[in-house]
């Protein structure tokens, strides 16, 4: 999405949202509820990015909202299926996120999981209402 400064034109090729994910597995009920906020958003260039990690990156900006999972399922006690829902807002934008995920626990009694974006997450992400050329999602989550 172009941006203008100072006259020129610079094309940021990425945007990269960080944010607290609480979920509740409920293994009884075999469901899957939970929120993500307390959002910070960077914009930057991929010829830029060497730590893929995200921790390089400056300018990091606060954002407000908060997206809801719904329809969250438990199989076979490791993988979970959720849609997802919500705004995310800084002072320059709207990062509006529709989608579902999909993800494993990991380690000695599930202490984590591991979720991802589904395969139509890019189609239903909107940047100030405009679908960017490509979206990923990525999510790791600690047990407390």
């Amino acid at each position: 999405m172009p941006e203008e400064e100072g006259g020129d034109v610079i094309y940021r090729d990425g945007t990269a949202i960080l944010g607290d994910a609480h979920l509740v597995v409920d293994f009884g009920d075999a469901s899957v509820t939970g929120t993500m906020d307390d959002f910070e958003v960077a914009e930057f260039l991929i010829a830029d990015l060497d730590d893929p990690s995200f921790q390089g990156l400056e300018d990091w900006e606060p954002a407000a909202g908060q997206l809801v999972l719904a329809n969250g399922r438990l199989e076979n006690t490791k993988n979970i299926y959720a849609d997802f829902a919500g705004d995310i807002t800084t002072a320059q934008h709207v990062y509006t996120l529709n989608g579902g995920l999909w993800g494993l626990f990991h380690g000695p009694d599930g202490a984590y999981l591991r979720a991802r974006g589904d395969q139509g997450f890019g189609q239903a992400v909107l940047i100030d209402g405009v679908r960017p050329d490509d979206a990923q999602m990525e999510m790791i989550v600690a047990r407390e």
